[in-house]
């Protein structure tokens, strides 16, 4: 039996590729596509502002969107999170 341990083994479904879109992170086809059928000046300024903010994250900083995420859960929460169950009190009645 082969004991999964999460250090330099990976599951074979976590080599897949992002999805891409006109060379850019698959989440930009929603806003090319709302700007193709939504014909608003500050819907495409928005629009424009995420797909730069998409670019900059791909292209200059060499990040994927989900390792972008984790980078600020981290930042936000902290790498050490408390094991006590702040519920324990509720469940005993």
């Amino acid at each position: 039996m082969i004991r999964y341990n999460g250090i330099g083994m990976h599951h074979w479904s976590n080599g897949g590729k992002p999805a891409r879109f006109l060379g850019m992170n698959g989440f930009t086809s929603i806003f090319i596509g709302g700007m193709l059928f939504y014909r608003n000046l500050n819907f495409w300024l928005f629009s424009i502002a995420v797909i730069a903010f998409l670019l900059y994250i791909e292209k200059v900083k060499k990040m994927t969107f989900r390792s972008f995420l984790r980078r600020l859960n981290v930042l936000l929460i902290g790498r050490l999170r408390s094991t006590q169950d702040v519920l324990r009190g509720w469940n005993n009645g």
